[in-house]
């Protein structure tokens, strides 16, 4: 049972879809995760730091 748990995992792992099927499922769940942390984080601090993420269009032109 080990050795043949062991075997199909060695086929996995050097099949050419693993390791991009892998890449794709993070993928999916880290933006996930960035959207949930972007809807619970609160975006007043962002008003107080304005300059610096130049909110505006014309802050935005300054910076350029």
């Amino acid at each position: 049972m080990y050795n043949k748990l062991k075997e199909t995992w060695a086929d996995l792992r050097s099949s050419l879809w693993f390791i991009p099927m892998i890449m794709f499922i993070t993928s999916i769940l880290l933006a996930l995760l960035f959207i949930r942390i972007d809807v619970s984080v609160d975006t007043e601090w962002l008003i107080e730091y304005s300059p610096i993420f130049a909110i505006s269009t014309g802050g935005t032109r300054a910076m350029l």
